[in-house]
């Protein structure tokens, strides 16, 4: 879904090829949804909005 999301965001924008930025800006709302913490990660006050911000910020550019 983050690739067809980003795809129809890259033509929307009159662009041709998906960028990272188009990526970076979709997956909290699309990845928001899909994730589950566990007892503990809750416990301990992890959120998915932190783990998908992990995630983008540990991508290589």
């Amino acid at each position: 879904m983050l690739i067809m999301a980003a795809k129809a965001r890259t033509l929307l924008r009159g662009r041709f090829a998906v960028e990272l930025n188009d990526i970076n800006v979709l997956a909290p709302s699309v990845l928001r949804h899909r994730l589950v913490t566990s007892f503990e990660a809750e416990a301990e006050g992890v959120h998915r909005n932190q783990l998908i911000s992990r995630l983008i910020e540990t991508t290589p550019q």
